[in-house]
């Protein structure tokens, strides 16, 4: 029987939704024979009370595939500028979608540049993640309000946000402004490819009247249903959080070069991949940041306390 592969490459959540959530799952799935028409309003109303947005601003969608390719096609007209690295799924689906895109470097710190910013126009739809993967960081707010001001539209993913301590966008006034909300990582969801997008109202109403009959199924729209009168999320947070602290400080002691983070992930400096290829040796599977420009660079997910201390073991050993 093959060696069990530890999944430390994809910036999932190891742990289970809590109990509760897991048993309304089961639930929910003794009436799969039934299509949901009566849950999706009533979530609505929940996850506009939850987040304190109007109900006409906010979509559901599979996962941030979903939204971001209505959001290319609504806006084909656009530029879209994106600064790299970032998150693949970006570029990935522009380019599924042959969408010609502007790319800029980010600095050695990973901010934005301010002659990049001067760049942008009213015809640009700008693309980010807030905190960005793989870099782990939050943008500078001032380059953030430049951008506000330069671009015509303006996306931010802001799948790791439960991590970072930090305030959302969401109270932004702008009418230029979409926001994206996962429940792949502090809700420990991502099976489920379930994701929120806020917008202005024309727009959301544009994507909801062409939405397929039911396009979120029951499982899901259940688990939204527990996950917005719940802050798991925070302590889910807040406990990978802590053992984020003891994975830096564990590869720290083993002299390599890893980077603070905002998120559920920790980027390595590797010099000629070779954490990389010496964890994976072990069973033990990290990103290879090559594909975004960062060769020797690697990225590994905050996995479970027996799972940190086999990355440890591994690196002591000397592989």
């Amino acid at each position: 029987m093959a060696n069990k592969i530890i999944k430390l490459d994809k910036n999932e959540n190891p742990f289970l939704p809590p109990p509760y959530l897991m048993r309304n799952i089961k639930k929910a799935i003794s009436k799969i024979n039934i299509y949901p028409t009566d849950l999706y309003d009533k979530i609505i109303k929940l996850i506009s009370k939850k987040f304190d947005i109007p109900s006409n601003r906010i979509y559901l969608s599979n996962g941030f595939d979903e939204a971001f390719d209505l959001l290319i096609d609504r806006f084909r007209n656009k530029r879209f500028v994106l600064f790299l690295p970032t998150f693949y799924g970006f570029i990935e689906r522009l380019n599924l979608k042959n969408k010609k895109f502007k790319i800029f470097r980010l600095d050695k710190n990973f901010n934005i540049r301010k002659k990049d910013i001067l760049s942008i126009s009213k015809n640009d739809f700008v693309v980010l993640a807030n905190p960005n993967n793989p870099t782990g960081n939050l943008f500078n707010k001032g380059s953030l309000e430049s951008i506000f001001k330069r671009s015509g539209k303006i996306l931010i993913d802001e799948t790791y946000i439960d991590f970072s301590g930090s305030d959302s966008y969401l109270k932004y006034k702008s009418e230029d402004l979409f926001i994206f909300r996962s429940f792949s990582k502090s809700y420990s969801l991502a099976g489920l490819r379930l994701g929120i997008l806020f917008g202005p109202k024309e727009d959301i109403r544009l994507f909801r009247k062409h939405d397929k009959y039911c396009n979120i199924n029951t499982v899901s729209l259940v688990s939204l249903y527990y996950c917005m009168r719940s802050n798991y999320n925070l302590k889910n947070a807040k406990k990978l959080n802590k053992l984020k602290g003891f994975l830096f400080k564990g590869l720290e002691s083993n002299k390599v070069k890893v980077y603070p983070s905002l998120t559920n992930f920790l980027l390595i400096k590797d010099p000629k991949n070779s954490l990389f290829r010496k964890l994976k040796k072990k069973g033990i599977a990290t990103r290879d940041l090559s594909c975004l420009g960062m060769k020797g660079y690697t990225r590994i997910s905050v996995g479970n306390k027996k799972e940190i201390n086999l990355v440890l073991s591994a690196l002591r050993k000397n592989i």
